[in-house]
């Protein structure tokens, strides 16, 4: 079944950690979470789907989380990034990362770099990986660069509009999202692409992100074709 409406998908990956204190598992977690995104990306691609988002990693895990699990998650990343690029093009996915890039080390830099070169020419389905990525400081940083512009006398403070806001965010030109799904049970977006869900459905799961398989995706995007949306109160 297509949906012709429904262009953009978002992922809250949520659970990874508690999949893998439930198994006691390290390398396999890894394993399973990235088999999951490929069952999203199958799921999508079957569904006429343009666009998936995934939210990877948040700025705020950058001070939250221990040294030793940050470590672990950039290995993982530029393993990902490098033994699993053959998979994206079998795919067709187009990979773009979307976050603060400062805050990326030269070897998760020169790894990203590498994919998104590499899968530029794909045309299957676009995946942005939202990774050192929050919401609010994405915001932050549109108005400050507008505020720039208007100084500089490249714009006038009458062209700021919300349609040209949305260019400037971190994530353009990629369209808002139609629907976000959030793995783990918890019912919140936890800064996740706050302005671009102003009108995004939200649907939550109980199963953990490594439990996700193109069924329960397929479920989802079913589900979506049922609802009449309303881009008002």
């Amino acid at each position: 079944m297509s949906v012709p409406a429904l262009r953009h998908i978002a992922f809250i990956m949520d659970g990874n950690r508690r999949w893998a204190q439930r198994y006691a598992a390290d390398g396999l977690y890894d394993d399973q979470a990235i088999k999951a995104i490929f069952e999203a990306v199958v799921a999508c691609k079957s569904h006429g789907v343009s666009y998936i988002s995934l939210y990877a990693f948040s700025l705020e895990n950058l001070t939250q989380r221990d040294e030793t699990l940050k470590a672990h998650f950039f290995k993982a990343l530029v393993r990902v990034c490098t033994e699993k690029k053959s998979l994206f093009l079998e795919h067709g996915v187009k990979v773009r990362f979307v976050g603060a890039r400062s805050h990326f080390s030269f070897s998760v830099s020169q790894a990203i770099n590498e994919l998104e070169a590499a899968t530029a020419g794909e045309s299957g389905i676009t995946m942005q990986v939202l990774f050192c990525y929050g919401a609010q400081q994405e915001i932050a940083d549109a108005a400050s660069r507008i505020a720039y512009d208007v100084v500089a006398g490249i714009l006038s403070a009458d062209a700021v509009t919300p349609e040209l806001f949305s260019t400037y965010l971190w994530a353009a030109p990629a369209p808002f999202p139609d629907l976000i799904i959030r793995t783990g049970g918890a019912h919140r977006l936890s800064n996740f692409l706050l302005y671009q869900a102003a009108y995004s459905e939200l649907m939550f799961l109980d199963c953990l992100w490594p439990e996700m398989t193109r069924e329960k995706v397929g479920r989802c995007i079913e589900k979506f074709s049922t609802i009449k949306r309303n881009f008002g109160a």
